[in-house]
């Protein structure tokens, strides 16, 4: 259990659950000096909420919003609603070219629409990761 009292996990679509120690062991052994990590789901920001969860030397974590908020669905953007604005309008259709710049862009549009779910960003790389 960690400090927060949660061990936050990823569901898959038959509800197998994959807690952030699993993801935190596997990507150990990755010896990457650049490593990003993008969350869109809700409670996503969970997966950095805790010192021993998956941050790192040279990594980016993005996350949809914080442990204890919603990402939102959107039928009418075909998306998230942060990655609408994260993916499709940041990165897709070039308003950023990094993981930071992405992160910047879709935050004030993801607050403005729901205001209860702010987006996450945890930054260990030095520079822009660029993608």
């Amino acid at each position: 259990m960690e400090s927060d009292g949660h061990d936050e996990m990823i569901v898959t679509h038959d509800f197998y659950g994959l807690p952030d120690g699993w993801f935190a062991q596997k990507f150990a052994a990755i010896e990457s000096t650049q490593f990003a990590l993008m969350f869109g789901s809700c409670h996503s920001g969970g997966m950095f909420d805790d010192n021993d969860d998956l941050q790192g030397t040279g990594r980016v974590i993005a996350s949809a919003c914080k442990a204890d908020q919603y990402g939102w669905d959107y039928l009418q953007l075909g998306n998230t609603l942060w990655g609408y604005y994260f993916v499709d309008e940041g990165l897709l259709d070039n308003n950023a070219y990094s993981v930071e710049a992405a992160h910047e862009y879709a935050y004030p549009h993801v607050l403005a629409e729901q205001p209860d779910s702010q987006p996450q960003l945890y930054d260990n790389f030095p520079g822009d990761f660029d993608l």
